[in-house]
């Protein structure tokens, strides 16, 4: 039996039983994962939006908004039961916030896309009894959601990226139901990543020291080649000076430094000349076909208090947020959505007269010069010579048409083929109404010592909506010309139903009123200056049922300025009041099996050119040209 001091030897009393460990709390994703996940799946919804218009930047700042209040909800309720309504909440406020200025589309994209992206990098539970995965992220999974990113940036495809994600999400399901089998192909990849990594970070560093360790010592070389100077004989080996280990801690020192240094400068000043060329040549490539065009150097206009104008996206197309490729006139052309862009660069600056005019622009598919549209000239050597003013608004500068495609460059084009150097100065400006352009031309006809041998208007569509918005807003009989306030006309219309008789009568008098005012105004300019005239009122969607139904569907948020019985009806009667002043253009587009209309009153290249073979008879007539 041990005594009692071998108990307490034994059992130690100072010693303290170790606590145990406390439950390990399972902590949540990095929150580096966390962003990498909503900046990923937010990126091509939002960068596509950033590259169509104000309203359309408008829905990318509100889905950018959205997408930071979704991580943050996302981490906060992260395995409980509100995590999906809570998301599902957050995505319905982001498209009823977002759908008037960007469409339904891109909101319900930026839902789906992140929560495909939160599945790749943070972790897929759609339920408490989902299986886990071994992997935190699914590298498999990171490539079709990127790929989806692009393909909407590029094409704005909704089923090419609804596919990719559903891809993307069908391999994060994978890593989940075959975690051995996805794990061991993951890993693989990540080392074939990692090796790609290395070989090309090495390649790069290879060229990057190649570049100086021997491009000054090759150009030292041709200079005395060129120059005749032979290299002595013997070896260009030397002894080492100093010490050899101290000098190999410094590599690339072989020369000394009389030598080394002036070759290390020839190779530095060789790297930037072929940098600067570099960028000489890409903008000498985008300024070709921008060197001869036919356009006149602006005048002083009569004196009157400057107003701002607004930006050529806020000119009636309120579809600037559905890009051109999804447009039926333009559905699937590569460079459309480019051309969408170069047009909302265009800015409209204040002007004395008229209120504002166009800035000067220059981009690879629209060109301003000295406040007109650029026409690149078509050569007719030996050919008649002809100068017509083309006058009028959005049509005439040719929203939708690239620089050699405007109705101004067709009609130029046209007369080439007939032998006959007809050059047509763009004298359209967005928005402008009759009186603007009579304001315009009369100072430029005023200004000029060369004027052109005829005078052609081609225009009414925005003194129609100007009269509408001006009647529907209770100023019918206000002061003033008449001056288009498209967002104000355009809320009207939204409001007001089917037009009665007596509101069509007023719009329509108003319309006529002011546009044979104008009318009269260049007349007179034209005939003062010895130039023949002639006005063409321009064709909208609401004379050809066939082409009317091919926008209709793009005008859901508007529905009252695609109504027959109100804008359509305007349109028509005034262009009726007119008919004995004007050449009526409105059914031009009848006969057509294509959709050429971008909006109600904007066409793709082929209307314009449709338009174009439509006046090219009277251009000749009036120039002094038989029509063959």
């Amino acid at each position: 039996m041990p005594d009692a001091l071998t108990k307490v030897w034994d059992s130690d009393p100072w010693s303290v039983a170790p606590a145990a460990p406390p439950p390990a709390v399972p902590s949540g994703p990095p929150p580096a994962r966390s962003l990498l996940a909503v900046v990923v799946g937010a990126s091509g919804v939002v960068v596509r939006l950033l590259q169509l218009g104000p309203n359309a930047r408008r829905a990318a700042l509100v889905l950018v908004l959205a997408a930071v209040v979704w991580g943050v909800v996302s981490r906060a309720t992260a395995g409980r039961r509100a995590h999906w309504p809570a998301l599902a909440a957050v995505a319905v406020v982001a498209e009823l916030v977002a759908a008037p200025w960007g469409g339904r589309a891109p909101a319900l994209l930026l839902a789906v896309s992140l929560v495909v992206a939160e599945a790749v990098f943070v972790g897929w539970a759609p339920l408490r009894t989902w299986p886990p995965r071994s992997e935190p992220v699914a590298t498999l999974g990171v490539f079709p959601l990127v790929a989806a990113q692009l393909v909407w940036f590029r094409s704005g495809s909704v089923p090419a990226m609804l596919g990719l994600l559903a891809l993307s999400l069908a391999l994060v399901e994978a890593y989940h139901r075959a975690p051995a089998a996805l794990g061991a192909a993951d890993r693989g990849l990540r080392r074939a990543l990692a090796r790609l990594v290395e070989v090309l970070a090495g390649a790069v560093v290879l060229v990057s020291a190649l570049v100086f360790l021997y491009l000054g010592g090759v150009l030292v070389r041709l200079g005395r080649a060129v120059a005749g100077r032979r290299r002595r004989d013997g070896s260009t080996w030397r002894p080492v000076a100093g010490d050899p280990v101290a000098d190999a801690t410094v590599p690339f020192r072989s020369a000394p430094p009389r030598v080394r240094r002036p070759r290390n400068a020839v190779a530095v000043v060789a790297v930037l000349a072929v940098a600067a060329g570099g960028v000489v040549l890409a903008q000498r490539r985008a300024a070709v076909g921008e060197l001869a065009t036919t356009t006149t150097a602006p005048v002083p206009l009569p004196s009157a208090p400057p107003t701002t104008g607004p930006s050529t996206g806020q000119q009636l197309d309120l579809l600037e947020a559905v890009p051109y490729s999804e447009r039926p006139a333009y559905r699937g052309v590569a460079w459309a959505d480019r051309l969408q862009r170069d047009q909302n660069e265009v800015r409209l600056v204040p002007a004395d007269g008229v209120g504002y005019s166009t800035a000067d622009t220059r981009t690879r598919y629209v060109n301003v010069r000295d406040g007109l549209r650029t026409t690149p000239s078509t050569r007719c050597d030996g050919c008649p010579r002809r100068t017509v003013w083309l006058v009028g608004a959005s049509a005439v500068f040719g929203i939708g048409q690239r620089d050699g495609r405007t109705v101004a460059a067709e009609l130029e084009r046209r007369a080439a083929r007939d032998g006959i150097d007809l050059r047509v100065v763009n004298l359209g400006v967005v928005g402008w109404t009759s009186d603007q352009e009579a304001t315009d031309l009369e100072a430029r006809l005023r200004a000029t010592d060369d004027p052109p041998d005829a005078v052609v208007q081609l225009d009414g569509f925005n003194d129609a909506m100007a009269a509408t918005g001006r009647v529907l807003q209770g100023d019918a009989a206000g002061g003033g010309p008449l001056r288009l306030d498209a967002v104000g006309t355009l809320e009207s219309l939204r409001r007001q139903g089917p037009f009665d008789d007596a509101t069509t009568a007023r719009v329509t008098d108003l319309a006529v009123r002011s546009y044979v005012a104008a009318q009269d105004r260049i007349r007179a300019a034209s005939a003062a200056a010895g130039a023949e005239y002639r006005a063409f009122f321009q064709p909208d969607a609401f004379a050809s049922p066939a082409q009317l139904e091919q926008v209709r569907s793009l005008y859901r948020r508007v529905p009252g300025l695609l109504r027959e019985d109100s804008l359509g009806r305007v349109l028509a009667t005034t262009a009726a009041a007119l008919s004995d002043r004007t050449v009526d253009l409105r059914g031009v587009y009848d006969d057509l099996d294509e959709a050429v209309l971008l909006d109600v009153v904007h066409t793709n290249e082929r209307g314009a050119r449709v338009v174009a073979d439509a006046l090219y008879p009277d251009v000749r007539r009036l120039v002094g040209l038989p029509v063959g």
